[in-house]
């Protein structure tokens, strides 16, 4: 949560994911990740920004990866 000059909002991150190593120095894993952002302005005095309402956005995406470990 932040709050600057009239601005308020949040970033959330999250990371869930299983890795699999088959041997000592491999592995590979399924993960899937979400980001969500809330931004509100209400009285932005911010110079060269004219924003006054709300932007939220939301991602989730799954991924695949691999891992080598010296």
């Amino acid at each position: 949560w932040l709050e600057y000059e009239g601005m308020y909002g949040g970033i959330i991150d999250l990371d869930l994911s299983l890795e699999y190593r088959p041997i000592k120095n491999f592995g590979c894993g399924l993960g899937v990740n979400s980001t969500k952002l809330d931004l509100t302005s209400e009285d932005s005095d911010y110079p060269g920004l004219q924003f006054y309402g709300q932007f939220s956005s939301t991602y989730t995406g799954i991924y695949l990866f691999g891992k080598f470990v010296l």
